[in-house]
């Protein structure tokens, strides 16, 4: 049976959220992050409320990304894991300041026109980089899903 949940969390707390989980290999979940019961016709808004009540926890940030993550579990040495495949990553910017460093040999004119013309057009900037960004977050977000549920038991992640 395969299950779907959208979650629209900034990325790094993505990432910290699987850290801590993987971290805890075996163990319970962190005190901040709630587990929601799979028999819960509700259980993709519950994971979105436990998420997000996690956040002040973990990071403050100005990007929101959404992930899709279908997921269902496996037995593996009599005991049920969950495979989980992010299998869309999308996002919005709320600002972008960016501040490079050391930019032609260090000419300091070039860099700060440079950075200045950057931050004025992050808007553009975004809008190009954004698809590429946003696949790119997909695979890592892979990754680290991938890493989170190799260790963690089923029933850790999902109640009954």
């Amino acid at each position: 049976m395969c299950r779907r949940v959208c979650y629209a969390l900034p990325p790094l707390l993505l990432l910290l959220l699987l850290c801590a989980a993987h971290q805890a290999r075996g163990r319970d979940l962190p005190q901040y992050l709630k587990a929601c019961s799979e028999k819960d016709p509700n259980v993709n808004e519950c994971a979105l409320k436990n998420g997000r009540a996690a956040i002040p926890y973990l990071v403050k940030e100005n990007l929101t990304v959404s992930y899709i993550i279908n997921y269902e579990p496996f037995n593996k040495g009599g005991t049920d894991y969950m495979k989980a495949t992010v299998v869309d990553s999308r996002g919005e910017v709320g600002h972008l300041t960016i501040n490079l460093q050391n930019l032609f040999n260090g000419d300091k004119f070039l860099g700060e026109n440079t950075n200045k013309v950057l931050n004025e057009n992050w808007k553009a900037l975004v809008e190009e980089v954004g698809p590429a960004m946003y696949e790119s977050d997909r695979a890592i977000a892979q990754n680290l899903v991938d890493t989170l549920f190799d260790g963690v038991p089923y029933r850790k992640v999902v109640l009954e």
